[in-house]
């Protein structure tokens, strides 16, 4: 499901942002987008891409970063793992999350230190799902 930026999480429902591509898309290595400006993305040794112009349609440009990413090295520091979506959401934790919770029962709660502090806590969360957007699927045993 596909949100506002913030507003969703911080009225404390629960947020997923959209794959960039589909387990069938993921374990083919392969995108597609047919019509007048169709593009094929597929994920080899690098990423392949035939584009008769410019890649600019939202969803294909989310497909080439998830392929972009997923053909970097393990080593590489910018690439995005599942650890640095682990890392964010236990920051997230560690600053206010489940346990203390965010309800705003008086004046003591709406303190300026506990909105920030849910600011912060809403934007490592958000962080975490749109990292994990670009990554394949955990695999499953």
């Amino acid at each position: 499901m596909l949100r506002q930026r913030g507003s969703a999480r911080d009225q404390g429902a629960e947020t997923n942002i959209k794959p960039a591509l589909s387990v069938d898309q993921w374990s083919k290595r392969e995108y597609e987008r047919s019509g007048e400006n169709g593009v094929s993305l597929g994920l080899g040794t690098g990423v392949n891409v035939v584009a008769p112009g410019a890649i600019d349609d939202p969803a294909d440009v989310i497909a080439l970063i998830a392929f972009a990413n997923a053909a970097l090295p393990v080593q590489d520091p910018r690439k995005f793992t599942r650890e640095h979506v682990r890392l964010l959401r236990g920051a997230a934790e560690l600053i206010g999350g489940s346990e203390r919770g965010f309800a705003t029962d008086g004046a003591d709660r709406a303190t300026a230190e506990m909105v920030a502090e849910r600011v912060v806590y809403s934007q490592l969360l958000d962080l975490a799902d749109v990292i994990e957007s670009y990554l394949p699927p955990r695999l499953t045993k």
